[in-house]
């Protein structure tokens, strides 16, 4: 089996780290920063970060994350309405390893394209938010998981695939925050119509045996986390902020949110991978 990557997806509101719960709210989990460094320390093949006041604010408020947390040697990957060349390029300045065009590609035919002549693929990404029709289908979701784009899913990521994309990050907007496991339909059509590329996908993770299950059971390559190992972390890093991580358990324990998980560290789920023999790498990116 070709080595995996685990990588904790952070949904970032300027300094804190943020769980999207239903009818739109955000409750603060903690300090972004602190939360970086942690995963860094844990052995992380890379963090995803996405920018949840970008479409407020039409560009990238990330750079004094990225600032802070390149030093620390974790590839970071960026997503958050990236609308032009010129925020790629910004990013890439502050720190970002790699950062991910999502549904603004799409509304911008030749965005994708662009940015893989300018920037090269080991710098480009792509990123997807999906929805499960009822008849089976995946579509693609704008508006960070709002709208409908009016897009098959695979038929986009074969689009990007043909452009040389070899970076995909894919949300799964029906699993995700459920802690039911991932979309391993999804997944395996994601992972035939992408070829070459990488795909991680987002969405469902509650348990180990999750995590095993998309590897042994799809083609593919990334299991994005997070509330999985997001709720392990809070307390362990509540001194690095003024975070209490044990208030914010208590909080969520009392509102039932951490019922469907069974927690997990990252060097946890990376020890059950070597069991398995399923080797864990870090995401390559520009020397």
């Amino acid at each position: 089996m070709q080595p995996v990557r685990l990588i904790p997806r952070l949904d970032v509101e300027g300094a804190n780290l943020v769980r999207l719960e239903p009818q739109g709210v955000r409750r603060i989990l903690g300090s972004a920063d602190a939360f970086i460094r942690h995963y860094a320390e844990a052995g992380a093949s890379a963090l995803w970060l996405v920018d949840w006041q970008a479409r407020s604010w039409g560009r990238s408020l990330l750079h004094e994350r990225l600032a802070r947390g390149a030093p620390l040697g974790v590839p970071l990957v960026v997503s958050g309405a990236v609308r032009r060349l010129a925020d790629v390029d910004a990013l890439l300045a502050a720190g970002a390893s790699r950062v991910a065009l999502g549904a603004e590609a799409i509304e911008q035919p030749d965005l994708l394209s662009d940015a893989l002549a300018r920037f090269g693929a080991e710098e480009i990404a792509v990123s997807i938010d999906v929805r499960r029709h009822a008849d089976g289908h995946h579509e693609l979701l704008a508006d960070g998981g709002t709208r409908p784009a009016g897009v098959a899913a695979v038929d986009w990521v074969r689009r990007a695939a043909e452009l040389g994309g070899t970076e995909l990050f894919a949300t799964s907007c029906d699993r995700d925050g459920t802690a039911a496991g991932y979309d391993l339909e999804l997944a395996s059509a994601l992972a035939e119509a992408a070829d070459a590329m990488h795909v991680t996908l987002c969405g469902g993770a509650g348990s180990v045996e999750h995590v095993l299950e998309l590897f042994k059971r799809t083609g593919v390559t990334g299991a994005s986390l997070a509330s999985l190992v997001h709720f392990e972390a809070a307390p362990r890093v509540a001194h690095r902020s003024d975070w209490s991580g044990q208030a914010v358990l208590q909080f969520l324990r009392e509102s039932g949110a951490l019922r469907p998980f069974r927690l997990a560290s990252v060097r946890e789920i990376k020890q059950r991978l070597a069991q398995a023999q399923i080797p864990c790498a870090e995401l390559a990116v520009p020397a």
